[in-house]
């Protein structure tokens, strides 16, 4: 299996959307306080 083959099935770019929104959400729940 070659690398580009490995990137298409992981898609980074939709990864790191999500990774993004998770935690802008978590900072906000958190409301600037993370334990």
């Amino acid at each position: 299996m070659s690398v580009k083959h490995f990137i298409q099935i992981t898609k980074p770019g939709i990864i790191f959307g999500n990774v993004l929104s998770v935690a802008g959400g978590f900072f906000l729940a958190s409301k600037g306080h993370v334990d």
